[in-house]
């Protein structure tokens, strides 16, 4: 397993999805593959960021392990408690017009995604769990 952990702020951003594209990338998933994952990861920690912490100094801890044929990057925060799994899609049959801005991220993640789950840990922090599998040939 690799870590890192970063401030939870935009400038910061960038460390965590790059982190995460080199994991992808030694486990050798395709370009696509790495997109969808690295496209996870941003909304994830931009999430937190702006929800978790709302402006607040924080730490986002990033866990990246390889399991056979799959990359499990795992988010542990100390922001305010919430999981994402349960956010309901978009009616994306809505003109964009009439959409409320954002929304799309959590959508966007479940999609690319080949699994996402989020616990509560024992200390109160947040864990969100996402998988991307590598397609097999």
């Amino acid at each position: 397993m690799a870590r890192i952990v970063i401030p939870a702020d935009y400038e910061h951003l960038s460390l965590a999805y790059e982190f995460v594209e080199a994991q992808a990338k030694a486990l050798g998933l395709s370009n696509a593959e790495i997109y969808d994952i690295k496209l996870a990861t941003d909304e994830a920690v931009t999430n937190i960021i702006l929800h978790g912490y709302c402006g607040c100094e924080g730490e986002i801890q990033v866990d990246v392990e390889q399991h056979e044929n799959a990359l499990i990057v795992v988010l542990t925060d100390c922001g305010r408690l919430y999981d994402p799994t349960k956010k309901i899609a978009p009616d994306l049959n809505v003109p964009l017009s009439r959409r409320s801005k954002g929304g799309m991220g959590v959508y966007l993640m479940k999609k690319n995604l080949d699994q996402m789950s989020y616990q509560q840990t024992d200390d109160g922090r947040n864990r969100l769990t996402m998988v991307k599998k590598k397609a097999l040939a």
